[in-house]
């Protein structure tokens, strides 16, 4: 038993980095929000031709597998069009997709990442491993210790 807590002690730092990996990197825990009063911006989008090769805009039918469509993201019910619009910037990307479901609700998921935000993201992942070595250390140096 004692040594499932030390390892669970020892992931812990590793998963929670991880996961703010993630979040930095792809939005992971962004929620999805209803659009109240939809700009004619907004809706324009889902009559325009669809350019995935765009710069700075790429405009693209949406693909449903990607990590805003996971459970996590509270993804709008019953979408019935969808598009995927990215900006592209010199460090990074905004990241806006616009779902509309069987009622006619616009839903918009929105998501800025940028190369400080990942490397914000890998830094604090290099934290969560250095903090679990350091565990380990402890751990390790302390049953060196009762051995004598």
């Amino acid at each position: 038993m004692k040594k499932i807590s030390i390892v669970s002690f020892v992931a812990l730092p590793i998963v929670v980095s991880l996961l703010f990996l993630l979040n930095l990197s792809t939005g992971l825990f962004v929620p999805w929000t209803r659009v109240i009063t939809p700009t004619d911006r907004l809706t324009n989008y889902f009559s325009v031709q669809k350019n995935p090769e765009g710069y700075p805009e790429a405009v693209q039918e949406c693909n449903t597998k990607e990590i805003e469509f996971s459970i996590l993201a509270n993804k709008p019910k019953n979408i019935q069009s969808c598009v995927q619009i990215t900006d592209y910037a010199i460090d990074g990307a905004e990241h806006l997709i616009l779902a509309k479901d069987g009622q006619g609700s616009l839903w918009q998921w929105e998501f800025v990442s940028s190369v400080t935000s990942d490397m914000l993201g890998y830094f604090i992942l290099f934290l969560g491993v250095l903090c679990s070595g350091v565990i380990i250390l402890v751990v390790s140096l302390k049953k060196r210790k009762k051995a004598k």
